[in-house]
This record gives structure tokens, C-alpha cells and sequence, in this order.
């Protein structure tokens, strides 16, 4: 069997290895804040498939969806489709409130997409390469405007 032959994890089976990792090392309102960012998320996933899928992708989501509509994306999509999505998610319109929060958000895509590269999960790097690069200009800029609203706080 092949790489291209293997077939990826779905993002639910990701996420819950991520997660629950995650919310295992850390203290209590941490791993309860860390939970959030995962609800949060799966929301917005769910909500904005149509700019991360393509048509293929967006009918087998919608099937998905007649079942049962919350959490469809991360049942049916793979981990390209999470990362693609990064970058979006880190735009200021969707952080969530609060600046610890906000943090916290940041912090967990910066750990889900180093975590992704260190098992394997993004297997084509030149088909992939503007994004990795739009994604890492994403995290930078989003801890740039979090330090700014640090200190305009203090």
C-alpha cells in the first residue's frame, strides 16, 4: 500500500486525539477553555464550509448533513480541509471575546497545525505550500494584534 493509498483519519477522529491531549496537560479552566475553542470551531467549520470545500466535498457535507447537521464537517472531512480553514478562523471577526480566550483559540490552531505536520496529516507540501504560508502569516499577524490589545488594556 502506498501513501497516497492510506487513507487520512476524518477531523473528528483528529480532534479528539488533539483534545483530549491537550486538555489532559492542562490545568482545569484552561482545559475547559481549550474545550470551547474546539465547540467554537466545529461551529464555524460548519458554518463556512463553502469557502473551504469544493463542490465534491460540499455535496458529501450536505449528505452528511441530513443526518445530522451539527459537527458534519469535522465527521466527514480530513485534515487538509481543518488546515485550509485556519486561515480564516483566525481573523478577528471570528475570535471569540476576551483577550484570554482569544488566546487560547490562537494558541490551539498554532498547536493543531504544528501537531498535523509532525504525524504526517498534510502529505503533499507543494500542492499545500501558499497555504502553510498564508496560515503561518495568519497565527503571526493574529499574535501581533492580540500583544497590541494586551498592552492598549494594561
Amino acid at each position: 500500500m502506498t501513501i497516497s493509498e492510506v487513507p487520512l483519519p476524518t477531523i473528528s477522529t483528529m480532534f479528539d486525539d488533539y483534545f483530549s491531549a491537550s486538555q489532559s496537560r492542562a490545568q482545569p479552566l484552561t482545559g475547559r477553555r481549550i474545550a470551547a475553542v474546539r465547540v467554537h470551531l466545529e461551529a464555524y467549520l460548519d458554518e463556512h464550509a463553502a469557502g473551504i470545500l469544493t463542490t465534491l466535498q460540499l455535496q458529501i457535507l450536505h449528505a452528511e448533513q441530513q443526518f445530522n447537521p451539527e459537527g458534519a464537517f469535522v465527521r466527514t472531512m480530513h485534515p487538509e480541509d481543518l488546515y485550509y480553514s485556519f486561515y480564516g478562523y483566525l481573523k478577528p471577526e471570528y475570535r471569540l471575546p476576551g483577550l484570554v480566550d482569544a488566546g487560547i483559540q490562537l494558541r490551539v490552531v498554532d498547536g493543531l497545525a504544528r501537531w498535523m505536520w509532525t504525524r504526517g496529516l498534510l502529505v503533499d507540501l507543494n500542492r499545500n505550500s501558499c497555504i502553510v504560508l498564508d496560515v503561518e502569516g495568519a497565527i503571526k499577524r493574529a499574535r501581533r494584534e492580540l500583544a497590541v490589545a494586551r498592552e492598549e488594556q494594561d
